[in-house]
C-alpha cells in the first residue's frame, strides 16, 4: 500500500453502517488501498437518525471485530475532504480510486454501488459466524420456529415514512394496501407450504391497530418479533425465506443473505407487477364468467375491473346483506344479482336510487325470476327517506357507486347505521380529492385500517373506488370528526331540492331550507338510535356548517351581482367611448369651427369616465 489513503464514512442505522463497512473493505481489497473510516457522524448527531426521532449507535465495529480498520483522526478527515471527495452521484469511481491522492468516500458512494450491484454485500461478511454468540434463548427459539415453516418476514418501520416524506419528498407509498396486497399475494402463492409470515416493527402501536386484524380476519399464522436490538432483527430476516419490505433499504439488505433458491422479495417497486399476476390469476378468471359483455362496450362508473375486485371482496368476506346506493343503469347490480343466484342465494341485495325509474336501470329488464327474488329496490328514495316501514336488516356491505358531496355519504351512513352489523365493508366512489372534498374521500383517508383502492391494470393506476373494513363505532367516531369539515358548495347535494339532477331548473335544483329541513329530520332520526353525546355533537357541526354555508353564500352572490353590474357598466362605457370618437371623427369634416364645436356639445356625452382619447382638433381657417 502507498501512503496515500482512503477515508470511508460510516453513518446512520445498521444497513447502512453495513453497507458503508462493505464499501470499505471492497475498495481495500480491490485498489490495495490504505481504508480508515470516519464515524464521526454519531457523536455529530448525538446517536440519533438525521430527523433525531431514532437511535442510531455504532454496531458494525463491534460485531465484525476482525477486519482491523483504522479510525480516522480529525486532521486525517480534512485533509482527504480537501484533496478529493466522491460523494455518490457517479457509479463508475474506478478512475478515481486508482489516483494517488488522498480520497474521502462519502456514505452514499455505497450506496450507488450495492444498487448498481458492483459489490455483492453477502459475500463480504458469514453472519454465522459473527453472530451465533450474540443470540439469547429467546432468539434461538425464533429461529428453530422460522425453519419449520415457509417463512416470511414483514419489516415496517414508521420511520422510514416519516424519512421518505420529509426528506425526500416522497410520499407514503408503503401503505396498510400495500402491505395487505402483499400479504395477501405471498398467502396464495405459498398456500401449500406452511406459510408463516413474522412483523419486525418498531411501531406497537400501528400493528396492533392496523396488521394484526388482517391476519386474524383472514386466518392466516403471524408472530411479531420486537424489543430486539436492530442488528438481532437483521439476523433474523436473514433466515427467513422470503421478506416484505417498507420503504427503507433494511430488509433489501437482509434479502441479499437469504439462501432460499426460491425466495421472494416484494418491495413499493415491484408490487404492482405481482399485483397484476396475481389478479388474474387468482381473481380475474373466477369471476369473468360472471361479468357481463356490456362492460367492454359501455362507460361505467364502476369498471369490469373493479366489479371483480367487489365480487372477490364479498365471496371471501362471506357477505349476506349488501346496501347499493345508487342504481345507474342496472348493469353493476345485475352483476351482483346474478353472482349471488348463481351462488344459492349467498346475499340479498336492496337498492337506494333517487331518480325516477324510466331513466335509470336498463339492465333491470334482463334480471331473472330468481334474481328478483333477491333483490329490493327503492326508487326515488335515498336512505334520508328511511322510516320503521323499511325492511332493513344485518348490513354488511355498502356499496356507494357515484360521488356524494359531504355530507351527504356521512348522513346516509347515520341513517344506515343501526342497521350495519358489528362490522362492515363499505365500498366507496370518489375517493380522490379533485375540485371538492367529498364524503367518501374523507372517510377513506380518515380511516386507518383496512382498506385498499383498487388499481386498474389496464390503466396501469388507480382508480377513483376502494373499500374499506370498519368496526360500527370507529365508523361513528370518523362520523364525528368528519361532521366538523365545512361543505364545498361544487354542486353540493345536500341543499338540492330533489336528489336528481335538474340544473335547468335551479331554483328547484337549488335550495337552502331544504339543509334545514334534513337537519331537523335528522335530530330526529337520531333522538332515539344514538347517545346524545353523539348525536348533539353531530347535529351542533352540521348546524354551524349550514349557517357558515348561507352567509358565504350571500356574500358571494352579492360579489357575483357586484361583478356582473361591473361587466355591463364596462360595456356601456365602451360603448360611449366608440360613440365620442365616432363624433370627433365626424366633427373634424366640419369646417367651421363654430358650427364644428356646436355639433360635438350637440351629439358628445359629456359624462365620459374614461381619459379623453379623440383625435385633436385640427382647426382650419375660419370663413
Amino acid at each position: 500500500m502507498n501512503d496515500k489513503y482512503v477515508i470511508c464514512s460510516i453513518t446512520t442505522g445498521f444497513t447502512d453502517q453495513l453497507i458503508n463497512f462493505a464499501t470499505a473493505i471492497y475498495i481495500r481489497e480491490k485498489y490495495k488501498k490504505n481504508v480508515k473510516l470516519d464515524i464521526s457522524w454519531f457523536s455529530v448527531y448525538e446517536n440519533t437518525d438525521y430527523l433525531g426521532i431514532e437511535k442510531r449507535n455504532l454496531e458494525v465495529l463491534n460485531i465484525f471485530n476482525d477486519f482491523n480498520f483504522e479510525i480516522a483522526t480529525k486532521k486525517e478527515i480534512d485533509i482527504a475532504l480537501k484533496s478529493i471527495f466522491i460523494d455518490g452521484r457517479y457509479e463508475n469511481i474506478d478512475k478515481i480510486l486508482k489516483s494517488n491522492k488522498h480520497i474521502y468516500v462519502g456514505p452514499y458512494v455505497g450506496h450507488t454501488l450495492f444498487y448498481y450491484g458492483h459489490i455483492n454485500i453477502s459475500s463480504f461478511f458469514n453472519l454465522d459466524k459473527y453472530f451465533i454468540n450474540l443470540l439469547n434463548e429467546k432468539h434461538k427459539n425464533i429461529l428453530n420456529d422460522m425453519s419449520s415453516f415457509e417463512s416470511v418476514a414483514i419489516h415496517i418501520r414508521r420511520g422510514d415514512y416519516m424519512y421518505a416524506l420529509k426528506i425526500d419528498g416522497r410520499k407514503n407509498n408503503a401503505s396498510l394496501d400495500y402491505i395487505y396486497t402483499s400479504i395477501k399475494y405471498l398467502n396464495n402463492t405459498l398456500e401449500n407450504k406452511n406459510i408463516k409470515f413474522y412483523i419486525f416493527s418498531n411501531n406497537k402501536k400501528y400493528i396492533k391497530n392496523n396488521l394484526i386484524p388482517i391476519f386474524q380476519n383472514n386466518n392466516i399464522n403471524f408472530e411479531i418479533i420486537e424489543d430486539n436490538p436492530e442488528y438481532i432483527d437483521f439476523y433474523l430476516m436473514t433466515k427467513c425465506k422470503h421478506i416484505i419490505s417498507s420503504l427503507g433499504k433494511f430488509a433489501k439488505v437482509a434479502f441479499k443473505f437469504i439462501k432460499n433458491e426460491n425466495k421472494i422479495f416484494i418491495d413499493t417497486d415491484n408490487i404492482y407487477n405481482l399485483k397484476k399476476e396475481y389478479f388474474y390469476k387468482n381473481i380475474c378468471e373466477k369471476y369473468c364468467n360472471i361479468i357481463y359483455e356490456e362492460y367492454n362496450n359501455i362507460k361505467t362508473y364502476i369498471s369490469k375491473n373493479n366489479m371483480i375486485y367487489i365480487l372477490d371482496l364479498i365471496e371471501k368476506n362471506n357477505i349476506k346483506n349488501i346496501c347499493q346506493i345508487g342504481l345507474l343503469d342496472g348493469l353493476e347490480t345485475h352483476t351482483l344479482l346474478k353472482y349471488s343466484a348463481d351462488n344459492n342465494n349467498c346475499f340479498n341485495l336492496l337498492c337506494f336510487e333517487n331518480n325516477e325509474r324510466d331513466i335509470v336501470g336498463i339492465e333491470l329488464k334482463n334480471l331473472t325470476e330468481n334474481e328478483k327474488k333477491l333483490f329490493t329496490l327503492y326508487i326515488e328514495q335515498s336512505p334520508l327517506d328511511i322510516d320503521n316501514s323499511f325492511n332493513i336488516k344485518n348490513i354488511d356491505f355498502i356499496f356507494f357507486t357515484k360521488e356524494n358531496s359531504n355530507p351527504l355519504v356521512f348522513i346516509y351512513l347515520i341513517y344506515l347505521f343501526p342497521f350495519m352489523k358489528e362490522e362492515i365493508i363499505i365500498v366507496f366512489n370518489d375517493i380522490i380529492s379533485g375540485k371538492y372534498y367529498s364524503g367518501s374521500y374523507c372517510i377513506f383517508n380518515m380511516f386507518n385500517g383496512e382498506k385498499n383502492q383498487f388499481y386498474n391494470f389496464n390503466t396501469n393506476e388507480y382508480d377513483n373506488i376502494g373499500y374499506i373494513k370498519i368496526k360500527k363505532q370507529e365508523l361513528l367516531n370518523i362520523i364525528k370528526k368528519i361532521s366538523v369539515i365545512e361543505y364545498d358548495g361544487y354542486i353540493n347535494k345536500f341543499f338540492m331540492n330533489k336528489l336528481i339532477d335538474n340544473r335547468n331548473d335551479y331554483y328547484n335544483y337549488f335550495d337552502l331550507d331544504m339543509s334545514y329541513i334534513r337537519l331537523n329530520n335528522l335530530k330526529q332520526y337520531m333522538k332515539d338510535k344514538f347517545d346524545i353525546e353523539y348525536s348533539n355533537y353531530i347535529i351542533f357541526n352540521i348546524e354551524n356548517n349550514i349557517i357558515n354555508y348561507e352567509k358565504q353564500y350571500y356574500k358571494n352572490q352579492k360579489n357575483n351581482f357586484y361583478s356582473k353590474n361591473q361587466i355591463h357598466i364596462s360595456k356601456i362605457e365602451n360603448i360611449i367611448d366608440k360613440h365620442n370618437k365616432l363624433i370627433n371623427s365626424i366633427s373634424w369634416w366640419i369646417p367651421i369651427k363654430k358650427l364644428r364645436e356646436n355639433f360635438k356639445n350637440k351629439f358628445i356625452r359629456p359624462d365620459q369616465t374614461r381619459p379623453d382619447q379623440t383625435r385633436p382638433d385640427q382647426t382650419r381657417p375660419n370663413m
